[in-house]
């Protein structure tokens, strides 16, 4: 349990969520996404479920049997939210990854939790929240955050497999991958 001093003070999305639109989501773990903006910042929570047993956070138990979000967990989620605001795979990147608590999923029970994202496409500040109460007293705690980028646009260099092979004294098998 989540001692009293952190306790969330209230719902981190709230006052957000009042005057906000919602979307569907595709992503299993999202339930749905909900949209508004602060003058000139777009702002999009999109809530979930880990449900109990689920991989992204099942390969990683602790002996009392809890599970725990794993940090490419966290880049999962951003990842699955970014495709949810049609951001492009290959346009962005995250910077400033901190995890602030464990993100923790008991065994049994799923665990709910809230993504918000605020700025401009392309440039974003997101908060993982995880709810550790319960439906009838949540406790929203802050679990992560990161900032996504524009992604530098660079274009790789073909290599010469073959020259690299020369240059190691190496004779290309049929069937490698040297071309």
């Amino acid at each position: 349990a989540v001692p009293t001093a952190q306790r969330a003070e209230a719902d981190p999305a709230s006052a957000e969520l009042a005057s906000s639109s919602e979307l569907s989501v595709t992503y299993p773990l999202f339930r749905k996404r909900q949209v508004s903006s602060q003058e000139t910042v777009q702002v999009h929570w999109i809530t979930g479920e880990i449900p109990a047993g689920h991989w992204i956070a099942d390969e990683h138990r602790l002996l009392r049997g809890d599970a725990l979000v794993p940090a490419t967990g966290y880049v999962e989620f951003i990842r699955a939210a970014l495709a949810e605001l049609s951001e492009s795979a290959t346009g962005w990147k995250i910077t400033s990854l901190m995890l602030l608590q464990p993100f923790y999923v008991e065994d049994g029970r799923p665990r709910p939790f809230r993504m918000s994202l605020r700025g401009l496409p392309g440039r974003w500040r997101v908060q993982v929240f995880a709810d550790f109460g319960s439906s009838a007293d949540p406790n929203w705690q802050l679990t992560a955050t990161a900032r996504i980028l524009p992604a530098a646009a660079t274009t790789l260099e073909r290599l010469d497999f073959a020259a690299i092979a020369a240059r190691c004294g190496a004779t290309p098998v049929a069937g490698d991958v040297t071309s």
